[in-house]
């Protein structure tokens, strides 16, 4: 037994001995990169919801299925109480399960574009987190510098401990500011990364930028009444509205005991009014949120517009001090703090861009038109 272990630790060494070199010269591997569309397929396998909503189909196309067969071997009854009971109940079964086999359906194909749109809203929540780090990290390359300026000025007599603390006080700040840019950063790649399924240390290289793509719209009023058109959640309402004028329509059902109940006509009515007012409510408030999206939208359109004029200035006066200081006429410090201003623009146009990107991902869900454009 003894030998037989040695043996087998023997073995054990060997391989590991083996498996380092292969390590090494492999070297360390390079991040993924990961366009919006790749990530958006990966969420889509990734998803219980998608797969919970394709087993609803199957379910609900097999409920229809059963309520078929029950009536097909009935006399399809019109309208009205006199008929037989049990037609009525059966009749109305297949009406109501061929809603939910259609309603199941619409929202499967809900399922995949809202996904979509989550994927979208976090990607370029990374992007935009990854733009405050870069800003971030120029504050802090300024303030470290105006320091090592105020420490010289200060023990060569020049200057005040006031000026000095003050100086200090601003790195503090900005280490912090850049320490709280990272855990933001952080936060977003792990909800990414676990929309995407990977692992939440994973860092892939995110090569989709934001395009610059102006909102055009013929008729805004047109753009919120194909938005009603197309949603799942307004669908849902009027086959629960058509549900409750069939119970009016038939009124009879069963009860616990399989026994045949007939439905109040006064108490009924009330049911389907509150159904069509649910119906024109949700009607409205999709409508004011395309509205309002569509204004969120312009409105980001027009900031772009003025930071794009304002990094342009930015880098007409970074070029100006840079000429200054190469003939003396301005210290290192001046070209520091115009570097950052530069760069803390440049970033809050990035971020501006990731959003408005973002909000038109919103835009197109809303319209019921793809958000992954696959």
């Amino acid at each position: 037994m003894r030998r037989l272990g040695m043996v087998v630790t023997i073995v054990l060494l060997g391989t590991l001995l083996l498996a380092v070199p292969v390590a090494w010269a492999n070297g360390p591997q390079e991040p993924p990169k990961l366009s919006l569309q790749e990530a958006v397929e990966r969420a889509w396998k990734a998803s219980d919801a998608i797969r919970a909503a394709g087993a609803a189909v199957d379910k609900a196309y097999q409920q229809r299925k059963d309520a078929a067969d029950v009536v097909s071997r009935m006399f399809i009854p019109a309208p009205g109480p006199e008929q037989d009971p049990y037609v009525d109940v059966a009749w109305t079964g297949l009406l109501k399960a061929d809603a939910s086999w259609r309603m199941a359906e619409k929202d499967l194909a809900n399922k995949k574009e809202s996904v979509a749109l989550e994927v979208y809203q976090k990607y370029f929540a990374v992007l935009s987190a990854q733009a405050a780090v870069y800003k971030a990290e120029a504050a802090l390359a300024r303030d470290r510098w105006a320091l090592q300026v105020a420490r010289a000025v200060y023990w060569s007599g020049c200057g005040t401990r006031t000026q000095l603390a003050a100086a200090e006080a601003k790195l503090a700040g900005a280490e912090k500011g850049l320490a709280a840019a990272r855990e933001a950063l952080d936060k977003a790649w792990v909800a990414f990364n676990r929309l995407v399924s990977l692992q939440p240390q994973d860092r892939p290289v995110l090569v989709e930028e934001p395009a610059v793509t102006l909102l055009l719209v013929d008729s805004l009023e047109t753009e919120a009444e194909r938005a009603v058109e197309s949603s799942v959640d307004i669908f849902k309402l009027e086959r629960a509205r058509d549900m409750a004028q069939w119970d009016l329509d038939y009124p009879w059902t069963l009860d616990t005991y399989g026994r045949a109940v007939y439905r109040t006509y006064n108490v009924q009515k009330h049911e389907v009014d509150i159904a069509g007012y649910n119906l024109t409510m949700a009607r409205e408030a999709l409508k004011e949120r395309v509205r309002s999206t569509y204004h969120d939208i312009r409105a980001l359109e027009e900031q772009e517009a003025a930071l794009e004029a304002a990094v342009q200035t930015a880098q007409d006066g970074l070029r100006v001090v840079q000429a200054q200081y190469k003939v003396g006429l301005v210290g290192r410090d001046k070209v520091r703090e115009a570097e950052t201003n530069l760069a803390e623009v440049q970033a809050n146009l990035y971020s501006l861009k990731c959003q408005h990107a973002a909000l038109l991902a919103t835009w197109r869900y809303l319209t019921g038109r793809p958000v992954a454009g696959i």
